[in-house]
C-alpha cells in the first residue's frame, strides 16, 4: 500500500518548496523496513529458544530442563542461598 502510492511523494523531491514531503516519505518507508526486519530478527531468536523445548508429555519438566540449561550459574546462586547481607 504505501508504495503503490510512492510516485507522488517521490516527485516532490525535486521541489524546494515541497521537498520535505519526499523526505519524510522516504524515512516512513525506510522505518517500515527496518521494522520488519525486526520482527523477523524477534521471530528467529524465538524459534531458536522454542526449539530447546521438548514436547513430551510433561511440560512442566520440558520448561524447567530449558531453564535449568540455560541459566545453570543463576540457578546455581539461586540454590546456595544467593548473596549473604549484613547490617
Amino acid at each position: 500500500m504505501l508504495t503503490s502510492l510512492a510516485p507522488i511523494p517521490v516527485a516532490t523531491l525535486s521541489n524546494r518548496e515541497m521537498g520535505s514531503m519526499g523526505q519524510n516519505y522516504l524515512k516512513s518507508l525506510f522505518a517500515i523496513g527496518f521494522q520488519g526486519l525486526l520482527i523477523l530478527l524477534c521471530v528467529g531468536i524465538y524459534a531458536v529458544l522454542i526449539q530447546g523445548i521438548a514436547t513430551g508429555g510433561d511440560p512442566i519438566g520440558a520448561i524447567s530442563s530449558t531453564f535449568k540449561s540455560a541459566w545453570p550459574r543463576a540457578r546455581g546462586r539461586a540454590m546456595n542461598g544467593g548473596p549473604k547481607f549484613t547490617i
